[in-house]
């Protein structure tokens, strides 16, 4: 080997694996991840905007007393602010 590659376990040594997980999800199964700390730390960014989007919406829903097809409606536009998240990262975008 030329030590070009780094394996899972190393990875998760150094790297979150929730951070790990995302990078390696948006990417296409048949492409290679040219491995950068730079695509982490933008996995990182992404994660933790879908944790504060999930927050928000959960006080917003804890705030009010909803009925059910409130909150049917909030968790549907959660499930779409995730799969937009998702979208923006596998497209590159910040």
């Amino acid at each position: 080997s030329l030590g070009n590659f780094i394996t899972i376990r190393e990875a998760l040594k150094k790297y979150d694996p929730e951070e790990l997980r995302l990078l390696y999800a948006s990417t296409h199964y048949r492409s290679p991840i040219d491995f950068e700390d730079s695509m982490l730390e933008q996995a990182k960014e992404k994660l933790n905007s879908l944790y504060n989007t999930l927050e928000n919406l959960n006080q917003r829903s804890i705030e009010k007393d909803l009925d059910s097809k409130e909150k049917e409606f909030i968790l549907t536009n959660q499930v779409i602010n995730i799969t937009i998240i998702f979208t923006s990262f596998a497209q590159g975008r910040s």
